[in-house]
């Protein structure tokens, strides 16, 4: 058995302010497929929903752009299935395994590292701010001469 995440052939992703910080949504799929015989075409098995939710913070200081995400989750559904009924909780349990304790690190670590913005010969920035909100992030700072 082998498991392939498909993204939805045009993934609805949502961003939106929160109290807490960003929310984004991204619904996708992950498909289950046994491991085909040499030669033989692969099939299909079942495949799961999996709705797959972030709350993240974004902050500025001086010229990097940084963020932290706080909480990641998927709440697996059955999607379809060709081999009858599936056990969605134990594969569910493997996938909360995998979002906090491999992917939310692996966001984290490049997400607190952040990225600088550009810069200006002869200037910098300062009281940089964020602000958030549906669908896009406003990233506003004072220039100042350097």
């Amino acid at each position: 058995l082998f498991a392939q995440a498909d993204p939805l052939s045009k993934p609805d992703v949502k961003i939106s302010a929160a109290d807490n910080g960003v929310v984004v949504q991204m619904p996708s799929l992950l498909s289950f497929r046994p491991i085909p015989t040499a030669g033989q075409p692969a099939v299909d098995g079942f495949t799961l929903s999996c709705p797959l939710q972030g709350v993240a913070t974004v902050s500025i200081d001086g010229q990097v752009v940084s963020g932290n995400m706080t909480n990641a989750n998927c709440n697996l559904t059955l999607f379809n299935s060709t081999v009858g009924s599936v056990d969605v909780d134990a594969v569910d349990s493997l996938s909360t395994f995998v979002i906090s304790d491999l992917l939310l690190p692996a966001i984290n670590q490049i997400a607190n590292a952040g990225f600088s913005l550009p810069s200006v010969d002869n200037f910098k920035l300062s009281n940089g701010r964020v602000k958030v909100s549906d669908s896009y992030a406003l990233i506003a700072a004072d220039f100042t001469p350097a």
